[in-house]
């Protein structure tokens, strides 16, 4: 479309921001209290469930946006230990001054979705995205329709996708995937009452076999497996993630059988990562939208938080009334996400592989053997460091000479040359993080 169609109403705003969850809420409170006419267009009921770890490894973002006390008033316990166990390997460590959080998106997804409002967005629930409007070779706008059937358009400066990984605006601004990353694994979660689980947050991955498991808000326990795709189990039997939860995490033993599974098992098999372009003439996109990676380490929520805080930094008054002046803003933050996004997205996809080999089990065991490493991986997990700080040369030159006198020469040349394969393939960047203004 080039324009709204004459017999849509229209509604001005100075922003749409299309998905109504963790990204898009934080995106409308920041812009709305900044003074901007925000528009947030949601498809789904809020609250309702969606694709997620719920891990929040850093609760000062909720202060940035003045909502804590809300987030801690939902329940959730805590968590003041973070327990790691990668094969032979206790990556361990206290979290005591930074807590972590798990904790549902029915709950946290109200608590943002109220802020919005209270900052002045106008809400659009249960409202579906259908096309955007465009002008000159920009977007400036989209046409929605209401729960009823009747369409509206809603104009803007600027259009923000903030609607996850099948993202509708990135479909209609033909922003495609690039950097793409096949998973491995799959997915197979539920919440559980009546586990009387200590305030830890656990992740095991023994063979092929990964669990997460942390306590989370309303008495209930969240339990995930990340079998891998070929896996012949039915991991929608619940009795399937049960075993192997209680082989894998300890405090599982003797309590998850005399649990309540509630709700049923949830489940998702695709989760490949991937980028697409961070923004475009008169568009942008942030959280799942714009960058997916592997859930293993539970980025998603934080990284929604962050992105929404570097995005509303480019949208001002000024800037929104001025292309000339937005766009080399949003190439720059574009620029800013990946570089942010891609260490840990290697990460991931390191830790959810399901072959691994003597270098990598080697790796573990010299982190695991400092106090340091460990308390500095969760710090990576956190976003506090990156991932180059905990796992740089020295830490695997060490680990290669670990191998070299434990492994078979061909065993060693397998993993040196898998290592080094990987390494090549980070080196090579998809996609230029522009685009022409």
């Amino acid at each position: 479309m080039t324009g709204p169609s004459p017999s849509l109403d229209t509604q001005p705003f100075d922003v749409v921001i299309v998905g109504g969850r963790v990204a898009g809420c934080a995106m409308a409170i920041r812009l709305a209290r900044s003074g901007l006419s925000v528009a947030l267009v949601e498809r789904d009921p809020v609250p309702s469930e969606t694709l997620s770890t719920h891990l929040i490894q850093d609760v000062s973002l909720f202060a940035e946006l003045g909502v804590l006390g809300e987030v801690m008033a939902c329940g959730a316990p805590p968590l003041r230990e973070v327990s790691i166990h990668l094969e032979d390997a206790d990556l361990s460590a206290a979290t005591a001054d930074r807590p972590w959080l798990c904790l549902r998106r029915i709950s946290l997804d109200a608590v943002l979705h109220r802020a919005a409002r209270d900052a002045g967005a106008e809400v659009f629930a249960q409202t579906a995205v259908v096309d955007a409007l465009w002008s000159g070779g920009r977007v400036n706008g989209v046409v929605a329709q209401r729960p009823d059937g009747t369409r509206v358009a809603l104009s803007a400066r600027i259009v923000v996708g903030a609607d996850g990984r099948n993202s509708t605006v990135a479909r209609l601004v033909g922003a495609e995937r690039y950097d793409v990353r096949p998973n491995e694994r799959t997915a197979f979660w539920g919440y559980f009452a009546g586990i009387p689980m200590p305030n830890v947050f656990h992740l095991a991955r023994r063979g092929r076999d990964m669990i997460l498991v942390a306590p989370c808000d309303d008495g209930m326990t969240l339990v995930a497996g990340q079998p891998p795709l070929d896996d012949h189990r039915d991991w929608r039997d619940p009795s399937v993630l049960v075993s192997v939860a209680s082989q894998l995490i300890g405090p599982l033993r003797g309590t998850i059988d005399e649990s309540k599974l509630v709700g049923g098992m949830r489940s998702v098999r695709r989760m490949d990562g991937f980028f697409r372009p961070g923004a475009g003439p008169g568009w942008a996109l942030v959280g799942d939208a714009g960058h997916f990676k592997d859930i293993v380490v539970g980025q998603g929520i934080c990284d929604a938080l962050r992105q929404a805080r570097g995005l509303s930094r480019c949208l001002t008054k000024e800037s929104l009334r001025d292309p000339a002046r937005l766009d080399p803003a949003l190439n720059s933050w574009w620029r800013e996400r990946d570089a942010d996004a891609r260490p840990m997205s290697w990460l991931a996809q390191d830790l959810g592989r399901v072959q691994t080999t003597v270098l990598d089990h080697e790796l573990l065991r010299v982190l695991a053997g400092s106090t340091r490493h460990r308390r500095h991986l969760q710090d990576v997990l956190a976003r506090h460091r990156r991932p180059a700080h905990v796992v740089g040369r020295a830490v695997q030159s060490q680990a290669l000479a670990r191998a070299a006198l434990r492994a078979s020469r061909a065993d060693l040349r397998d993993a040196v040359s898998g290592a080094l394969g990987r390494e090549r393939d980070r080196l090579s960047v998809g996609r230029r993080a522009t685009f022409d203004t």
